[in-house]
This record gives structure tokens, sequence and C-alpha cells, in this order.
């Protein structure tokens, strides 16, 4: 009795202990998610007031909230993105090229900012190509009901030729439709020695001649390049040569034709002049065998593959029709329809679960069935096609449309757009800054309201204004900066002349241009804020106060940060002796930092030297900012001209404005924004957000 009364108070005791494990390690674990959603909070709060500055512009104090939502969260891989962003706009190149690595190497980044990096890399000569993400996305839909004499019903079969020019078999409207790259008709073929009842199958052989299969008519017809009839093949019946709904077709190298003859589970061979060669496969469904083929594809080897609708399978075969495997073993089809083999990818078409592309070398399936961010989606996939540079091709056949896809990296890096800034002080209207640029960091301009798309968490929303500030040619900002070193002493009056030629063609009635002074040597001034008066402006540039400069890059910098903002062309006018060390006098800032910062804002340094010092390295710094570099003395009567020198330079920036929807439920949350740029059939995109403000 004791035995059992010492037993249960063991087992007791037993529980209690476990009770208490398992207390203190919920405790713990609690304690865990607490301490990691505090410094979550913490990431995302430093991250927004990051988001605020770099908003505003202030790209250095960005930084720091930047840097310290990563103390908090090392793996916030928006705030890298965006720590190497705002490197990237305050100049330092290197700093912005390793966040942006990091980014990537730790898997962290899509195609926007690996072509970026591509793009930067490229541009600034720097090594280490990034491989872009392979990944489709969508692009644009063709839309069968939408055309007059080119509408086409229940596309079955389609085919790009090396023009990227498309061919279509419309089975209900009993034609053949083709497309050139625009997808503007260039003809519709809709008999040959018969007219066509239901076109379904069609290939190209190597010299352009057109099949097309008829599984109403039973017949393959043959057209030449130009659309005349040139063959017919088959008939109804079970004889060598004759069809029970023929469907699919292929050629191989020589031109011979396969047709999937589906009534019949077979396929037949037949020779470029329409002559029965041989046949292969029986009903069933073991090796080798057919219950309702549908597709057919040959490799570079010339080994067949079929795809068969009820077993649900594709076979593989070699040129002379014997079963050699059932491939894809594992993947489960629903209903197999068209297949192609392009070089190292399979075409896979199943009007269940959409489109399939594979590629052998990685083994890796990439399925088409939603798009648009799964708003819409494929219903019932006939056939797919690649096009150039690798643009996919998809007919769905109950919705009477070609979906065409672009790989991600091919959409988002033709273009190379930049979202500079977003302003939601009037929020929900909302004021999004950007530049663009192509690939190499030129410049593109002249853009209007028709190139630009504005997605807001997926959705697509209308811009209502463009604003091209590049346009206003009655106002300039410009600010005069003034090397007061003790050699810029003896050029005292050659600055005045100097200036007296830049102000020549400002001062018109229309014109609103201003100007301001800016002074430095051992410290910097403002001599001159912004003005219109010409005798002041003189007066302040002439300031009889010299000293030793012991920092140009401060004043460089301090000034590029003046204009940048300013909405109408900008400039600074840098008036220097040259007489200054590189090395020694870029104390605050390297030089590559102040060329950098001052190209990434859209602000151009015109440069007028009064010595031949330094030229080599100011003229860099000019010419890398869309600027000029003049010699005082060999080029004083130019400077004339430099109102116009400035109108020239190629600026690039829009103010994009649109109205969003206002939601109360997602008040400080963070809402990411898409800006999506088309021009000269190029596109690029970028994304940048806001949080919601509460007012």
């Amino acid at each position: 009795m004791k035995r059992r009364s010492l037993e249960k108070e063991n087992f007791t005791l037993k529980k209690i202990i476990i009770f208490i494990l398992l207390f203190f390690l919920s405790v713990l674990h609690l304690g865990a998610a607490t301490i990691f959603n505090i410094n979550q909070y913490r990431a995302e709060e430093n991250f927004k007031k990051g988001v605020y500055y770099y908003n505003e512009t202030k790209f250095l104090s960005a930084n720091e909230f930047f840097i310290k939502a990563l103390q908090y969260n090392p793996d916030f891989y928006r705030a890298k993105t965006w720590l190497g962003n705002s490197y990237f706009k305050a100049g330092y190149l290197p700093n912005a090229i390793s966040e942006w690595r990091d980014v990537v190497d730790n898997g962290g980044a899509g195609n926007i900012l690996i072509n970026r990096l591509n793009n930067i890399l490229y541009r600034f000569k720097q090594s280490g190509k990034i491989p872009s993400v392979k990944s489709y996305v969508h692009l644009k839909t063709i839309d069968g009901n939408s055309y007059d004499s080119d509408s086409f019903s229940q596309p079955m079969s389609l085919f790009v030729n090396y023009k990227n020019e498309t061919f279509i078999t419309s089975l209900a409207s009993g034609s053949l439709l083709h497309f050139d790259p625009n997808f503007n008709l260039i003809k519709k073929i809709t008999k040959g020695k018969k007219s066509f009842k239901m076109p379904f199958g069609l290939v190209l052989d190597s010299q352009g001649n057109l099949y097309i299969s008829d599984v109403k008519r039973e017949i393959v017809q043959k057209f030449d390049s130009d659309g005349k009839f040139k063959l017919l093949i088959g008939g109804k019946g079970t004889e060598n040569g004759q069809f029970l709904g023929p469907e699919a077709i292929c050629v191989d190298k020589r031109d011979n034709i396969y047709v999937v003859d589906m009534g019949n589970c077979r396929v037949q061979k037949f020779s470029p002049d329409g002559m029965f060669l041989m046949k292969f496969g029986k009903k069933g469904d073991g090796p080798g065998e057919f219950f309702k083929p549908t597709g057919i594809t040959i490799d570079k080897k010339n080994n067949l593959y079929v795809s068969d609708h009820i077993n649900r399978n594709i076979q593989k075969f070699d040129y002379d029709g014997n079963y050699i495997e059932n491939i894809f073993k594992d993947k489960l089809f629903n209903d197999l329809r068209n297949i192609h083999y392009y070089e190292d990818y399979f075409l896979v078409a199943d009007g269940v679960h959409g489109g399939y592309v594979y590629d052998k070398n990685k083994g890796v399936w990439q399925n088409f069935k939603h798009f648009n961010y799964s708003q819409d989606k494929l219903r019932s996939v006939s056939d797919m096609a690649f096009g150039k540079q690798r643009s996919l091709y998809i007919l769905d056949k109950h919705k009477n449309t070609i979906e065409v896809f672009v790989p991600e990296a091919y959409k988002y890096g033709n273009l190379d757009p930049w979202i500079d800034a977003m302003d939601i002080s009037t929020y929900p209207n909302v004021a999004l800054y950007c530049s663009i640029y192509k690939k190499d960091g030129s410049p593109i301009i002249g853009l209007s309201k028709d190139n630009f798309k504005v997605r807001e968490l997926g959705v697509e929303i209308v811009p209502h204004d463009i604003v091209k500030t590049i346009y206003d040619k009655n106002k300039i900002t410009m600010l005069f900066l003034v090397e007061k070193s003790f050699k810029m002493k003896e050029y005292t009056e050659d600055i005045k002349a100097a200036a007296s030629y830049c102000l020549k063609d400002i001062y018109t009635e229309k014109r609103k241009d201003v100007i301001k002074v800016f002074n430095f040597h051992q410290k910097s001034w403002e001599g001159l804020d912004y003005s219109f008066k010409k005798l002041k402006i003189l007066e302040a540039l002439t300031e009889n106060d010299y000293h030793y400069v012991t920092d140009v890059s401060k004043p460089l910098y301090k000034s590029v940060t003046e204009v940048m903002n300013k909405l109408s062309r900008k400039a600074i006018i840098f008036f220097t002796a040259g007489d200054f060390d590189i090395d020694k006098n870029f104390k605050s800032y390297d030089l590559e930092v102040c060329r950098n910062y001052a190209k990434a804002n859209h602000v151009p340094i015109f440069i007028i030297n009064f010595s031949k010092k330094n030229g080599k390295k100011l003229k860099g710094l000019a010419r890398a900012t869309h600027g000029k570099y003049y010699h005082y003395f060999s080029q004083v009567k130019k400077l004339k001209n430099i109102r116009a020198d400035i109108l020239k330079v190629p600026l690039n920036n829009y103010i994009i404005i649109y109205e969003t929807v206002r939601n109360r439920k997602l008040i400080d949350r963070w809402h990411e924004v898409e800006l999506e740029v088309n021009y000269n059939k190029l596109t690029g995109t970028d994304k940048s957000g806001y949080f919601i403000p509460k007012h």
C-alpha cells in the first residue's frame, strides 16, 4: 500500500516538474518572440523615418535611420535596398553597390534591383555582372474579340517565325491569321483546294511553307510563303495516308511532316511532297500506345515527343518511331494539348492547369495560370510558342486571346527609371518624382502621359497630370560658387568681366532667372540670396575677403544640395583658379562623391577656370554632370552663351501626379508603388512606396 502511495506521489511530482519545465520553455519562447517583435517594430519605425528623409532628399540623414533599422533587423532587405538607393543619391557609389550586392547575394533581390545593379556596374565601368532571375511576367493581351476582319475564335494552334510574325488557326471561324510583330493582320487564309471547316494544327517548314490540318475535313493542306495553295494530303479513313481527326503537326530538318492522327491513335509521317512514309502507335495505354494523342514536337537529335490527352502522358520516340520512354512521369497533367521543344526547353499546353515551361538543364518547371498579380488567369490553354528575346505566347481558346509574357529581366531591364521621391503632403493626391534613363545612362526626354503606368498594390492608376520641368525655358536657377583664395584675388576684375558675360543673355522681361552667390575659402558663406539684380550679383562676387582654401568639397556639395530641388532648370557656375590639391582640399567629400552627387540629382556644374591648374580633373567633373568647362583667358567670349548651354542639358525629370484611393484601414502601413515606363518598344520598371499618412 505504501509502495503504491509512493509511486503515486512520484508520478504527481513528475507531472509537476514537466509542467514547470513546459511553463518556463513557453515563457522563454514568448520572451524570444517578444524581443523579435520589438526589434522588428523598431526596425520598421527607423525605416519609416529613413523613407521620410529620403523623400525630402536629405540622403545623409536617411542613411542614419536605414542603418539603425538594419541594426535591429539585419535581414530587413527592403531597408538595405533603400540604404543602397540613398547612398547612390548621396554620391557614395561604392557603398551603394556594396549594399545592393549584399541583398542580391542573400536572395533578397528581384529583377528590378538586379537590373539596376547591372546597369550601374556597366555605366560606371565596375566589374561583376549579376545574373538575372529566370522568371516571366505578363506583358499584354491580344484579344481576338476586339478585331473586325481580324477576329479569331477558339484559337487552337500557334507558330511564331524568325521574323517574330505570328500564325494562329481559328477553329470556330474557319481561318488562319498571319500577324506582324505588332499584331497587325498581314493576311487571312480561309481555303486552299478546299475551304477550311475546322482548321486545327499548323507548322512552317524551313522554306516558309505552311501546313494546316483540318479536323472536320480530315486533311492537311500546304501553302507557300505567299499563302498560295500547293498540296492536299489525306482524306477520311483508317488506311495509310488517311486521317480521323488530324491535329498537331511538326517538321524535321529535312522538312518531312509528322501529323498526329488523333482518331486513329497514331502518328503518320509524310515527305515534303505529300508521300506517305511511315506510321507508329496504336490504341492503348501501354508503352508506345495512344488513346487520344494531341501534340507532337521534335528535338535537335530527331527524337519525337507525343502528348496524350486521355493517358495524360508525354512519350518519347526515336526518328523511326520506336518507343524510348515515358517522360515527366511524376508530373500530373490533366488536359494535355500541344507541346513544343526549343533548344533545352519544353513548352507544354494543359487546358486545365495552364501553360508550362520546363528547363531541361535545371529540371525546373514554371507554370502559367494566374498573372497580373493573380487578378487574371488562363482558362483553357491550347498552344504555346517562343518568340524573339524568349518572349512567350500562350493561346487561350476559351477567352479567344493570345497572352504575351516576357522574361522579367527583359521587361525591367531595357530602360532604367528611377523614382526619385514621393510627395504625399496632399494625400490622397500623390506626386511621384522620377527620372528616366536608357541602360547606358543617357537621359530620355519628351515623354508624355501615355508612356507611364503607375500601380499601387498591383492596381493600375491612371495619372491625371505629368509635369515636365525641363520645358520651362523662362526660368533657370543658378548658383555662382566663388572660390575666394589668395590666388583668386589676382583675378578680381576678370571675375567681374566673366560674370558680366554670363549675365548678358539672362535678363529680359519674360525671363524669371534667379542667381544665388555662394563664397568660400576656409569658411563658406552666402554672398547673396536669390536675386535678379545684376549690380548686387557683381558686388557679391567680388567681395574683398580672401584667404587660404582648406576644403573645396564641402561648399561644392552644399551647392548641389541648395539647387537640386528647384522645380526649374538649374546649374552651378563654379569660379575657380584651380589652385588647390585635389587630394588634400577635398576633405569632407571625395571629388568622385561630389561628381556622383551632382549627377544623381540632375545638377550640371559649369566651371570657369582662371588658370590651367587641375584642368583635366575639372573638365571631367563638368562633363560627368552634363555641364561645361571654360578656360577663361581662351574662351571668355563663349561665356555669353552659358544660358544657352544650360538649356542644352538633357534633363529627364518628370512629376507624375495622381489620386490614390484612401483606405483608413491601411493608415501608417507601407504602400508599395510601381512605375512602368514604355518608350520605343522598350520597357523599364522601378518600385518605391510610402507610409499612408494619418491625416
